[in-house]
């Protein structure tokens, strides 16, 4: 089945480092290596969440990301 997001780019210690600084935080290229697979396994876990044919499965609860009137 064919995924409706997009292929993931590939995470390196660099973008990681990048994203870091985005969200202004201080992350040493060393700290973000040894994170790198662990970030890596929690992405993997997601893509396999994300594989799970749903086919017109009805949510268990529905979603409204309106505030109430």
């Amino acid at each position: 089945m064919a995924s409706d997001w997009p292929e993931r780019p590939k995470l390196t210690a660099d973008r990681l480092v990048a994203l870091a600084a985005v969200a202004r935080l201080t992350l040493e290229p060393a700290q973000a290596a040894r994170l790198l697979p662990q970030i890596e396994q929690i992405f993997g876990l997601l893509d396999a969440l994300n594989a799970v044919p749903l086919g017109e499965t009805v949510p268990a609860s529905p979603f409204d990301p309106r505030q109430p009137d």
